[in-house]
């Protein structure tokens, strides 16, 4: 479970997160919903670990986050937690399935062939893990990133604006194999999303505005 308790955040005069609570069971897909400035992005990169809260309390899975030293915020991320991107973020010099593995080779984990095929084989993308981005579709692409994210074999997943880049129709594709990831292999997705047709996918809407969710 994640559950956050009167987040405080803010930048300099900014006040990015003023309140923020909220509790988030374990597998659940999850829709962030909410304007440009409202506190999504900055409640993702709470969750993921690459930014720290002023005040309040963040529990990912038993990680009690707020006050984590910054070594241990890095091993979080080792084994907790993935994200996604809008950009999709991949190596162009690298094949699909180079890119995938390339998380675990950063980390000195070991590579299971038969676990990455598998995630080829989750993402319909057996035929094409060996191509490089370029010759991939943007869809496509964006299905190697997930890829990527669930290789180290995460307990949650932080997506931001994760079909952002693609047309309607791929993006759709994108949501649906999300909601089969979450089905599947069990992932808690957080999704911040401006789409309504994208917060259609997951199981419950979070609204956020002025750096408070509404309940």
């Amino acid at each position: 479970m994640i559950l956050a308790t009167n987040l405080i955040k803010t930048y300099g005069s900014y006040t990015a997160l003023s309140g923020a609570s909220c509790s988030i069971p374990a597998g659940e897909f999850l829709a962030i919903m909410g304007e440009s400035g409202s506190g999504k992005s900055t409640f993702l990169n709470l969750i993921y670990g690459i930014d720290t809260v002023d005040s309040g309390s963040l529990s990912v899975f038993g990680n009690q986050l707020d006050g984590k030293p910054v070594n241990e915020l890095h091993e979080y991320r080792r084994n907790f937690v993935s994200i996604i991107f809008q950009d999709f973020n991949l190596l162009p010099t690298l094949t699909a399935w180079e890119n995938v593995i390339l998380p675990l080779k950063l980390q000195g984990k070991p590579v299971d062939p038969a676990w990455i095929s598998f995630l080829f084989e989750e993402v319909g993308l057996t035929s094409r893990q060996h191509k490089l981005p370029e010759t991939l579709s943007g869809g496509e692409n964006q299905r190697v990133a997930i890829a990527r994210a669930l290789a180290v074999k995460p307990k949650v997943l932080v997506a931001d604006e994760p079909t952002g880049s693609l047309d309607s129709r791929t993006g759709r594709e994108v949501l649906d194999l999300l909601r089969t990831v979450n089905r599947d292999l069990k992932v808690t997705i957080l999704m911040a999303t401006h789409s309504k047709t994208a917060s259609e996918f997951a199981d419950r809407i979070l609204r956020i505005e002025d750096g408070r969710f509404l309940q």
